[in-house]
């Protein structure tokens, strides 16, 4: 997987601090699930198992979508496959969401397409800055999936139970509007 990054003009720090806030900006946007946890679990587990790479472009604010499958020692003999267009593996790319999002894509066979999208993205890969077990895990740490050691404070839990239930209205001089079967304590 080539992550789509911002102009972070090759500085390789920068990038991987952009995308730890971009997925950290996700999790805390994210609704409380058990699924979302899993999700995220097993995010970090296709990381350390290889299954799942990530990279981020230094220098190029990719947007393109395309899908490559190619046979091992892909030839002009072999079949390969491109699958460009708008659609991606999110919810309205997929068309699951309330209206379905309508998405155009193009399947692409002939050799010389297939040839040139898997030089484009090998140029893309090659070029990128890879996100490693311990890229992902730092950002984890910051998260309520952290491990044990790392897990937040009662004081903490509270905060953000607040945060989440009253959002910006939070000041200094805060006095809430409590639901009907909240107590208040003295």
């Amino acid at each position: 997987m080539l992550a789509a990054g911002k102009l972070f003009f090759g500085d390789k720090e920068i990038s991987l601090e952009q995308y730890c806030e971009d997925f950290l900006r996700d999790v805390y946007q994210s609704e409380y699930s058990s699924e979302v946890d899993e999700g995220i679990r097993q995010f970090c587990e296709d990381v350390s198992s290889g299954r799942l790479q990530l990279r981020i472009h230094p220098t190029k604010d990719l947007h393109a979508k395309f899908y490559l499958c190619l046979p091992k020692n892909h030839s002009e003999h072999s079949d390969g496959w491109v699958i460009m267009g708008g659609s991606n593996l999110s919810a309205q790319g997929l068309g699951t969401t309330e209206p379905p999002r309508y998405e155009l894509n193009v399947a692409m066979k002939d050799y010389d397409d297939v040839h040139y999208c898997e030089e484009q993205f090998q140029q893309l890969w090659d070029d990128a800055i890879p996100v490693t077990l311990d890229d992902v895990n730092h950002i984890v740490g910051k998260t309520h999936l952290a491990p044990e050691e790392h897990q937040p404070t009662p004081y903490e839990l509270y905060m953000r139970m607040l945060i989440d239930h009253f959002g910006n209205q939070i000041e200094d001089d805060f006095i809430p509007q409590l639901p009907d079967n909240y107590r208040e304590f003295v």
